[in-house]
């Protein structure tokens, strides 16, 4: 079986009341409705397994197993949502070196957690070593690195659960269970943040404020991660942020709210100050299923996109089917498949 990779990128088409009503009925209707429109890749990718986002392109990495040779190659692959152009190279890595996260920056820079290792077969000795790493936005390849290994010296066998990077350039990543490190730009440790318990998500608002969510006493909480006490900040009144259970929450920053959200119900945007959480649309409407769902996020004009890998078997793609309201919409379709 192959992994195939669906993008769906959802515009506001249509503007459900033409008029102004006074009925109840059409206060309750929603003045705009998402539709998917999707257009067809064909990245040569087994699978994706980081991806970073600027304000018009999808930075991804993808790994692809050559059967014959039982080796992995590593591939840089750029998309522009504004016209559909992409391209893929090969990366050049060093060798067992692996990328495990992708940040952008608001500058335009492309920022790369990468990790490596060295093994003695006669000892048993294995050692991890891990760089940050500027990569070029046009094909990959490292600018500059730099060695951030001591700063998870407090982990044996750190593996990276979440990262985000803030406005200044600091990086907070954690394994989700025992720290958050903040490393400034230049790879230096400023904070070491030790946790009580397993954290949910790790997010950064429109604001350059960055939380995690993590299980209290008496549900989800949300905590600020502070910096200069080198601790999590007490729960913030955000009882809204959660709507039912917090399963296969993501979180991006708002554009004009603080959060965008997505769920296993669907997409919505989230505000601290108001606690205020307002619908955008549900996964049903699309016939897809949130399991499948990797990334996304909003594009300036509104448009949402949204990575789904799941497995596919032969050359049949499961391409998501519109509801017949949509039938009189325009509609495209985007879809990345892994080339059989």
């Amino acid at each position: 079986m192959k992994k195939t990779i669906v993008l769906l990128l959802g515009f506001i088409l249509a503007v459900l009341t033409a008029g102004c009503g006074n009925s109840k009925t059409e206060g309750n209707k929603k003045e705009f409705y998402y539709v998917p429109e999707y257009r067809e890749l064909a990245f040569d990718v087994n699978y994706v397994s980081s991806l970073a986002a600027s304000e018009d392109t999808l930075y991804l990495i993808g790994n692809l197993w050559d059967e014959d040779t039982y080796e992995t190659s590593t591939k840089f692959m750029a998309y522009q949502l504004s016209d559909g152009s992409y391209k893929e190279v090969i990366m050049p890595l060093k060798e067992n070196e692996n990328i495990q996260w992708l940040f952008h920056t608001n500058e335009g820079k492309l920022f790369a957690i990468c990790s490596s290792f060295e093994s003695n077969d006669i000892t048993g000795e294995y050692k991890e070593s891990y760089e940050l790493a500027e990569l070029s936005t046009a094909d990959g390849s490292a600018i500059s690195r730099t060695d951030i290994t001591a700063a998870f010296e407090a982990i044996d066998g750190f593996y990276m659960q979440y990262g985000v990077m803030d406005d200044a350039g600091n990086l907070y990543v954690s394994d989700g269970s025992q720290y958050i490190f903040v490393i400034d730009a230049n790879g230096g440790l400023l904070a070491t943040i030790s946790l009580d318990d397993w954290i949910e998500a790790l997010f950064v608002d429109k604001d350059n404020k960055v939380y995690v969510k993590k299980w209290g006493a008496d549900g989800p909480e949300i905590r600020p991660v502070d910096v200069t006490a080198k601790g999590l900040g007490e729960p913030i009144d955000a009882q809204n942020i959660v709507r039912g259970d917090s399963y296969n929450q993501k979180h991006n920053r708002g554009m004009e709210t603080s959060l965008l959200i997505s769920d296993s119900t669907g997409v919505y945007t989230y505000d601290f100050e108001t606690d205020t959480a307002i619908d955008i649309f549900n996964w049903l409407d699309a016939d897809m299923n949130s399991d499948n769902i990797e990334s996304f996020g909003m594009l300036a004009d509104g448009r949402v996109w949204v990575l789904l890998q799941e497995w596919q078997e032969e050359k049949t793609a499961c391409f998501p089917r519109l509801r017949a309201s949509f039938i009189t919409m325009r509609h495209l379709h985007w879809q990345q498949r892994a080339k059989q």
